[in-house]
């Protein structure tokens, strides 16, 4: 018989339990050093991956590397040592293969060819564009290392963007981070209209990979339902939703429209929620209207260049929120008051709005317009902003 080319690694043989061959590691701590992250366990980490301005130094293989356990006790860990490849391994050999789990649990990482770094050491990462930043793939890590992790309304979004975008399904590991944020968005998010706002606010940043996961779909129809089953907190719930971004503000009134609510409460949402993010003030209409007109003019109230940058984008930004607000109004004429709808086309004069939602404002103002009073019928002149007409 020839001799086998492979020196044999001798054991004795015992009546006892053997662990598996191989170990899913976990770290020992996880700890920061200026603008960098290291997981520290027996191994060194051979991984630098960049996310934003903040470097991780974990661990991209471990072929070779073995742990060595107590036969007497099973659950001990003696050492851990590197076997060569040239060496054969008995199947029953006190010896346990270690696998560190990031690339095995990140589909992303394991397709994505990985450049040697520049002093030779191990592989490097740069991670461009991953939804949530280094804030998420910080708590990536630890989960993939089996460090405590929490899950909030805070993170919940975030983390499912990350998740989705390192391909972190089931199909490489059972329990997942996917399924993980997935459940906890399902059962626990979902269920209530507040951590639903908070997710949704969360959601900013992280375009467009909430939209793709229906994440803001699904916070829009929470709180659009949660407005029929929240009579005892109906103020704070107005209130909340109120809060939010002209975008995510007109999702939900419209799926409060398609489920069917009532148009006046619909109505009531929309002018509190133009009252808040308009300054329907009297003295804030006009004075944003001389501004107005005198800087389409001569631009003389502002001294400041960065005064008048700031100054345009404010006007946009209110344009915009008048222009979608305009468009979301409920058809019933009982819906809005004529008080409201003229407010609102003065408004829309002082910011250009498009001339098409004029008229539609002042088709819908004149359908009501025995309900006004004469103050109300004071519109700024588009000309001269200074005068009404």
């Amino acid at each position: 018989m020839a001799q086998s080319q492979y020196p044999e690694i001798n054991y004795e043989e015992q009546d006892l339990a053997v662990p598996p061959p191989t170990l899913i590691s976990t770290a020992e701590s996880f700890e920061k050093k200026g603008n960098s992250w290291f997981v520290i366990s027996q191994l060194p980490s051979d991984l630098a991956v960049t996310v934003d301005d903040v470097t991780f130094y974990v661990h991209k293989t471990t072929d070779g590397y073995f742990l060595t356990w107590d036969c007497c006790r099973p659950t001990a860990i003696v050492g851990i040592i590197k076997i060569h490849t040239n060496t054969l391994l008995t199947p029953l050999c006190n010896l346990i293969y270690v696998q560190y789990p990031l690339l095995a649990r990140c589909g992303y990482l394991e397709q994505n060819a990985l450049q040697p770094s520049i002093s030779n050491h191990g592989f490097e990462l740069k991670l461009q564009n991953l939804p949530g930043g280094a804030e998420a793939f910080e708590t990536v890590v630890k989960f993939c290392y089996g460090l405590p992790v929490s899950l909030s309304p805070r993170n919940a979004a975030p983390l499912r963007c990350a998740a989705e975008f390192l391909d972190m399904s089931e199909e490489l590991e059972e329990g997942n981070l996917i399924s993980k944020t997935e459940s906890f968005l399902t059962f626990v998010v979902f269920s209530s209209w507040k951590d639903s706002i908070t997710v949704l606010k969360s959601c900013q940043g992280l375009s467009p990979w909430a939209e793709n996961l229906q994440i803001v779909r699904r916070c829009c129809d929470s709180i659009a339902w949660a407005c029929q089953e929240t009579t005892g907190e109906q103020s704070q719930w107005l209130n909340d939703v109120a809060t939010l971004r002209i975008d995510h503000f007109k999702r939900i009134m419209t799926s409060m429209a398609l489920k069917g609510l009532r148009s006046e409460f619909i109505g009531s949402c929309i002018m509190m929620y133009a009252e808040k993010w308009l300054l329907a003030r009297n003295d804030v209409e006009i004075e944003g209207a001389k501004r107005h007109m005198n800087r389409r003019k001569e631009l003389k109230w502002c001294i400041q260049q960065g005064r008048k940058r700031e100054q345009e984008f404010e006007s946009e930004e209110q344009r915009m929120i008048i222009e979608s607000l305009v468009g979301i109004l409920p058809h019933e004429k009982e819906a809005i008051s004529c008080k409201f709808l003229l407010w609102m086309l003065k408004m829309g004069v002082v910011y250009s709005i498009s001339p098409a939602l004029i008229f539609e404002l002042e088709k819908r103002a004149g359908m009501v317009l025995e309900n006004a009073s004469v103050y109300d019928l004071l519109i700024p002149n588009g000309e001269q902003g200074t005068q009404v007409k």
